[in-house]
C-alpha cells in the first residue's frame, strides 16, 4: 500500500512541476483559411521554460501559390536567454536559419540568411 501511495505522490508532484501550455491560431486570408500557428509554452523540473511557435501555410492568390514553414523555439532559465532557434522555409526551398546559444560568458550566433 505505502507502494501505491508513493508513485501515486511521485505522479502527482510530476504533473505540478511539469506543464504544457498550447495555443493554436487558424490563419485566414480574404475570408478562405489558409494555415494554422502553434504555440507551445512548457514548464521542466529544472526551471526552464520552453517556448515553441509552429506556423504552416499555404495561399494561392491569382496565379502565385506560397507557402511557408516556420518554427520558433526558445529556452529560458532563471528568466536569461539561454537558446533560440529560428527556421523558416519558403515554397518549400528558401530555407532561412538562425541559432542563438548562450555559453556562459556570450551568445553564439550561427545563422544563414537570417
Amino acid at each position: 500500500m505505502k507502494r501505491v501511495i508513493s508513485v501515486f505522490i511521485l505522479f502527482l508532484f510530476s504533473c505540478i512541476c511539469y506543464a504544457v501550455e498550447t495555443v493554436k491560431f487558424d490563419l485566414y486570408l480574404f475570408g478562405d483559411k489558409i494555415g494554422t500557428t502553434t504555440i507551445t509554452r512548457e514548464v521542466s523540473l529544472d526551471g526552464s521554460e520552453v517556448y515553441l511557435l509552429d506556423s504552416k501555410s499555404k495561399a494561392k492568390f491569382l496565379w502565385i501559390t506560397r507557402e511557408n514553414h516556420t518554427q520558433y523555439t526558445v529556452v529560458y532559465k532563471a528568466g536569461k536567454l539561454i537558446s533560440s532557434k529560428v527556421l523558416e522555409v519558403d515554397n518549400s526551398e528558401g530555407k532561412k536559419w538562425t541559432n542563438v546559444i548562450w555559453d556562459g560568458a556570450k551568445y553564439l550566433v550561427d545563422s544563414y540568411k537570417g
